[in-house]
């Protein structure tokens, strides 16, 4: 039960590993998803589906032109640029076209203490193209022996994580914590 979308009971996972970009493995990848009547493909990352050059425009609409021939919906991993970034919303390490070319784009923010079997996670909306603005969620996960524990909760209960939140909601957060 992720986003409050429950899976079907008959749920199935593949797994495809790809040792080249997308744009030249698109027909095998095509055939995988009709023939297994995918709906959803997770790449992990980007970078690599891209291939070499991802700070060119080329590599990367190819890899979006791709993607969209599976006419499937699709997740995508990807770093965010750390250089020179101070004071600025993170965006995808390369080209422009990455996050220009998605629909919407989430940017992920997670803190864990070292050694911990606990991680706090951020998820904050960024780009989107049909929709307003959704709002920012956070997750607690634990990692068990045998299982994963998560469990939802507010961006603004999580200190280390509250600055991915727009100025309006931190300030509200910090009032509704009492006098300072």
């Amino acid at each position: 039960n992720g986003l409050h979308r429950d899976f079907p009971s008959d749920f199935d996972m593949h797994y495809r590993y790809c040792g080249r970009p997308l744009a030249d493995d698109e027909l095998a990848i095509q055939d995988i998803v009709m023939s297994q009547n995918i709906g959803l493909v997770i790449i992990d990352s980007a970078g690599l589906a891209i291939g070499r050059e991802a700070e060119k425009s080329e590599p990367v609409l190819a890899f979006h032109t791709a993607l969209r021939e599976l006419k499937v919906t699709s997740l995508i991993i990807d770093h965010v640029r750390k250089d020179g970034m101070e004071g600025r919303r993170p965006t995808p390490y390369g080209n422009i076209y990455k996050e220009n070319a998605a629909r919407s784009t989430w940017l992920a923010k997670i803190h864990q203490e070292s050694a911990s079997n606990e991680a706090d996670i951020a998820l904050t909306h960024q780009k989107r193209n049909f929709t307003g603005v959704l709002p920012a969620m956070g997750f607690h996960l634990q990692f068990l022996e045998s299982a994963l524990h998560f469990e939802r909760r507010e961006v603004s209960d999580m200190p280390e994580l509250e600055d991915t939140l727009p100025l309006w909601l931190r300030i509200k957060a910090a009032l509704a914590r009492g006098q300072m």
